[in-house]
């Protein structure tokens, strides 16, 4: 293990970073790991350590965005998700593409209503998500 947690960024290219106690957001890794079927995706909450020390802090502290580490490079908001599509390839890279129609800040805009509201729409969990022995080697802390 390296003094970052496990993750080279040049090894394991591709690191997803969520709200662990966020419903949504724990409904959204779940599915990613569904469909994920090369498993490139690996995934670290936003409360961790890893992201504590690999992120700034305006990411951990507020928790209101989806952070994608792809290759060396911070997406977040609506642009995470749509390098988090296309780095899925196949039917998941056309949704990608036609997210990608629409400007950015309209995209960010409904993210960020999204957000701001995740606990009350979606609720809140007492404890981040505990990933299975099948895909725990995905997981960063």
């Amino acid at each position: 293990m390296n003094d970052t947690g496990g993750v080279n960024v040049t090894t394991d290219p591709r690191v997803v970073f969520f709200d662990g106690l966020c419903v949504l957001c724990n409904g959204a890794i779940s599915i990613l790991l569904k469909i994920d079927k090369r498993r490139i995706l690996k995934y670290s909450s936003l409360q961790g350590e890893y992201a504590k020390r690999f992120l700034d802090s305006r990411y951990t502290n507020s928790g209101e965005s989806v952070v994608f580490l792809n290759q060396g490079y911070l997406y977040e908001k609506a642009e995470a998700v749509i390098q988090i599509l296309s780095a899925l390839g196949g039917t998941y890279k056309f949704a990608a593409l036609f997210l990608s129609v629409f400007p950015l800040f309209i995209l960010n805009s409904l993210y960020d209503f999204i957000a701001r509201n995740r606990y009350r729409l979606f609720g809140k969990r007492d404890a981040c998500l505990i990933p299975t022995n099948e895909n725990k080697d995905l997981f960063i802390s």
